[in-house]
């Protein structure tokens, strides 16, 4: 997936935000001379940790309504609008892929001491992307189609579509998911892949072909337990099917054999016959997530910690 999000702003950007706190007039970016009202606000840091936020607005979304940005945000009227805190909110909503860019800036609020955060975003669009790619056992191959629509519909959810085409490998792979946001507790994601590959060996000198088929399904689910834990289960199915027999890939005609010619399972080595069976593997997974980190991803400080376990049955 491409992802077009704001980088978080480093040193200079925190000092700017302090300073537009601390004068309850400004921005990221910016910072306005003062005036005989602004000169009232606080003008030390320990002042300005004590500001709060009146208001939250969000400029720019067209689909996502006001609550479900505020939901990703995690920040709400009331709570201190010190940097470290609207830059953590700013963060949040990027990771959510609920838009394509993040910036945030703040103004003064109607009395000393508060506040009003601006987020404004750009709506997340429909994004086309072609490739090209080299496997060890597929060769080199062709993807056509590669699909993002994460929050198409205004609600949350993510879409994503990937292809690929090649001289010996052909599969599509779809993913559908709903993130856990702040004020939904629950998360889920289905995803489904189909594939149809080509494995090439030598068999008495002569290249063969032998056709595999690959498919599988993968469910996960997820909760919130609380605001540092989460746990989340999954469980997937998957299938291999191998053709009963293979074709000769190249022309040998020192053994009278063209190109396309069928190899009948009789004439497959005895490694390869006893694996031509249809194959089904599921998995069943679970694990328990502690998240206790604050800060954007280039300064984020606290615990994050993972534990988890799976049971594979054929």
């Amino acid at each position: 997936m491409n992802r077009s999000n704001a980088a978080p702003a480093g040193i200079g950007g925190r000092a700017c935000l302090a300073l537009a706190l601390l004068l309850g007039l400004g921005s990221l970016a910016h910072a306005q001379p003062l005036t005989p009202v602004e000169a009232a606000y606080p003008e030390s840091l320990a002042e300005a940790a004590r500001l709060v936020v009146e208001r939250i607005e969000i400029t720019g979304a067209a689909r996502t309504s006001t609550a479900l940005a505020l939901a990703a945000a995690g920040i709400a009227a009331g709570d201190p609008a010190s940097p470290e805190a609207i830059f953590a909110a700013a963060e949040r909503l990027r990771e959510s892929h609920l838009f394509r860019d993040v910036q945030v800036h703040t103004r003064r609020g109607s009395a000393p001491g508060l506040v009003v955060v601006v987020f404004a975003v750009r709506e997340n669009r429909p994004h086309l992307r072609l490739g090209l790619g080299y496997e060890d056992f597929s060769g080199w191959y062709l993807i056509p189609v590669q699909l993002n629509m994460d929050n198409a519909s205004g609600r949350g959810e993510g879409l994503s579509l990937n292809t690929r085409l090649g001289y010996r490998v052909g599969g599509v792979d779809l993913t559908l998911r709903r993130p856990g946001l702040q004020a939904s507790r629950n998360f889920w994601e289905v995803r489904l892949r189909a594939e149809g590959q080509d494995r090439v060996y030598f068999l008495d000198s002569t290249e063969v072909r032998h056709h595999l088929e690959r498919s599988a399904l993968d469910l996960r689910f997820g909760r919130r337990l609380s605001r540092t834990f989460s746990a989340d289960a999954w469980v997937s199915f998957e299938n291999t099917e191998a053709d009963s027999s293979a074709e000769v890939y190249q022309d040998r005609a020192a053994q009278d054999r063209q190109r396309g010619d069928e190899v009948p399972f009789a004439d497959l080595p005895y490694e390869i016959q006893r694996d031509l069976h249809r194959r089904s593997q599921s998995r069943v997974g679970l694990a328990l997530v502690l998240d206790r980190s604050s800060g954007t991803v280039l300064g984020s400080r606290g615990v994050r910690g993972r534990v988890s376990t799976e049971g594979a049955f054929s």
